[in-house]
């Protein structure tokens, strides 16, 4: 993308700008604002939204023991949806997918076997 005026109008593209219209409300700061004073229902409007996989129900998210794994969310469905949008591009599902494929891969050459990452706390 060549200016955030560009990349301003890919994001009226995302479930986020979606929410900002749900809520009334008309800048990125109000919507962070609206979801520090609305966490439950921010969880629950936008894990339909965006069809988020938990393995835990999203009433629990909030609790430190609820588990997510947002990969599960990122490579489902249409893979030339955007998985990621930032100002200087956008990345579909298939690119993500490759990009995770060709890190897999060298982290398997580099003798990394599965299980032995770290879980995040």
């Amino acid at each position: 993308m060549k200016n955030m005026a560009e990349f301003s109008d890919k994001c009226e593209s995302t479930a986020a700008w979606e929410l900002m219209q749900e809520v009334g409300v008309d800048t990125w700061n109000a919507l962070h604002d609206w979801t520090v004073n609305n966490k439950e229902l921010f969880w629950a409007k936008y894990v339909q939204k965006i069809g988020l996989i938990t393995r835990t129900p999203f009433s629990e998210v909030l609790k430190r023991d609820a588990t997510l794994n947002i990969c599960e969310t990122l490579f489902q469905g249409d893979l030339e949806r955007p998985a990621i949008h930032h100002p200087v591009g956008t990345v579909s599902r298939q690119q993500l997918d490759d990009i995770t494929s060709q890190i897999a891969g060298s982290l398997r050459g580099m003798g990394v076997q599965k299980g032995q990452g770290k879980k995040m706390k």
